[in-house]
């Protein structure tokens, strides 16, 4: 017969609670016969049926009633304001720990949340409401609420760090703007409002500075202050990156604020577009399988002035090198209402008829697929002649092409006249001129070029142009 006795005698060295608790899944209701001898982490009901993750120090998958009978942490003592927030062996609260256990209350209410911090200040919070964090993982408020201790809001409580360096004004400000009635929180007073434009102010969203942190857990970063010219170019160090105060909050703003500027205002930010009021930063663009407002975007680069030099240099976003033409070649059309990136004199027109280029048309090349704009971004821009045609250049010092090859491939697809600005200096064997496919395999030639497969283009590139006439027909061509 189950009783508190019996239940912590062992069974082969293993105790009858644990033995219950670990068949609890097989019971309707998940509850064991030495579940009401077992701890109880609830203020109130306690399900014993819902699975919970990451519980244990093996971060295991185990239902409440198995978790509760395991008495996975060795909790005995009842919850007080003391206990609570006494360290455990694992660097953290009791609290803490035993929030991982909220799930298992119907009303996310655990022992420690009656000594726990309320957000809400004289309002009740909302302990079930559903946090979605990064990763779609899903917590309640009642998890979070229950990690930290009850504090007197001041100046100085509010800035005290409570978990991963934030302070309690960001956590506080985070869970008063989605667990409590009124979206302002007992810190309210003491923390930055970065948002140029009131009200557009984002808590529900995340920022990733070296980590993910909810907007008002980075707004409560930065220290409060007066903004002008002065102060916004004064350099601050947040989470150990060391920049200025106009770049830190251009980063914040592009993402808490709905991609509106920040009280610094939006002289550093970097713009994609050749004529900046094009510049739409709450547009979407897809960076490595991923969608990210073009503020977002923004906010990781910094301001550059288009030229030759900037233009064909290196940026890094998001972990992935590129030069600033590549970059601006995928972001311009999505970022910029008139779809024409900065820059746009220095990328490729392949077109002899330059109002003839179509920089949005798909081409295929070397397998890949991409804009005519993307692929012009790959080589600089030349002023079509005999000479330049049949220079060899491109950005890749093991990737070096003939000029005219390049834009006799391109023309095809992205000048509707198909006609490159090369081709009256190229060699084109087809009577119809634009009958030419530069692409094509010339598989007809293995007689004088063996096994090799070459593309008309690349025969192309390689003869001059000629009079065809008798004497022009006649002629040998240098190949």
């Amino acid at each position: 017969n189950a009783s508190a006795d019996s239940c912590a005698e062992s069974h082969d060295w293993t105790p009858w609670s644990m033995l219950t608790a670990a068949l609890s899944p097989c019971c309707t209701d998940a509850v064991s016969s030495c579940s009401p001898y077992a701890f109880n982490p609830c203020l109130n009901t306690f399900n014993a049926s819902v699975v919970l993750h990451d519980v244990g120090e093996h971060g295991g998958f185990m239902t409440c009633g198995q978790a509760q009978g395991f008495n996975t942490y060795g909790y005995t003592a009842d919850a007080t304001a003391q206990k609570c927030w006494e360290e455990t062996d694992h660097g953290v609260s009791l609290g803490t720990e035993i929030a991982l256990f909220s799930p298992c209350c119907p009303d996310a209410s655990t022992v420690c949340t009656p000594f726990a911090m309320n957000p809400c200040g004289g309002e009740e919070p909302n302990l079930e409401a559903e946090l979605l964090l990064p990763g779609d993982e899903v917590r309640t408020c009642g998890f979070y609420i229950s990690m930290f201790p009850a504090f007197t809001p001041d100046a100085e409580n509010c800035t005290q760090a409570l978990l991963h360096e934030v302070p309690a004004a960001g956590m506080a400000s985070w869970l008063g703007a989605l667990c409590c009635p009124s979206p302002t929180s007992v810190c309210s007073d003491f923390t930055m409002q970065f948002c140029a434009e009131e009200g557009s102010f984002h808590a529900s969203e995340w920022v990733e500075i070296g980590d993910y942190y909810p907007c008002p857990a980075a707004q409560a970063m930065v220290e409060p202050f007066t903004p002008n010219e002065t102060t916004c170019s004064e350099h601050i160090t947040i989470m150990d990156e060391y920049v200025t105060r106009r770049e830190a909050l251009s980063k914040l703003s592009a993402f808490c604020c709905g991609g509106d500027d920040s009280v610094c205002g939006e002289a550093a930010k970097f713009n994609p577009c050749a004529d900046a009021e094009a510049y739409s930063p709450n547009a979407t663009v897809t960076m490595n399988g991923s969608s990210v407002t073009c503020g977002q975007i923004a906010a990781e680069l910094s301001f550059f002035q288009p030229s030759e030099w900037t233009c064909f240099g290196s940026v890094t976003l998001f972990g992935e090198e590129m030069t600033r033409m590549q970059l601006l070649s995928v972001v311009g059309p999505a970022c910029c209402i008139d779809t024409v990136p900065a820059c746009s004199e220095w990328f490729l027109n392949p077109c002899e008829d330059a109002e003839a280029y179509t920089p949005s048309a798909t081409i295929a090349l070397d397998s890949s697929i991409g804009t005519c704009l993307e692929f012009g971004a790959e080589f600089k821009e030349f002023y079509a002649s005999e000479a330049e045609c049949f220079v060899s250049y491109g950005l890749a010092e093991d990737h070096k092409v003939v000029a005219g090859e390049v834009v006799e491939m391109m023309a095809p697809a992205c000048c509707t006249d198909r006609i490159s600005k090369c081709s009256k200096y190229m060699f084109n064997p087809c009577a119809n001129k634009t009958s030419f496919i530069p692409a094509a395999i010339a598989t007809n030639a293995s007689d004088w070029l063996g096994d090799e497969a070459i593309t008309c283009g690349e025969i192309s590139a390689s003869v001059k142009a000629f009079e065809p006439d008798i004497s022009g027909c006649s002629d040998k061509a240098m190949f």
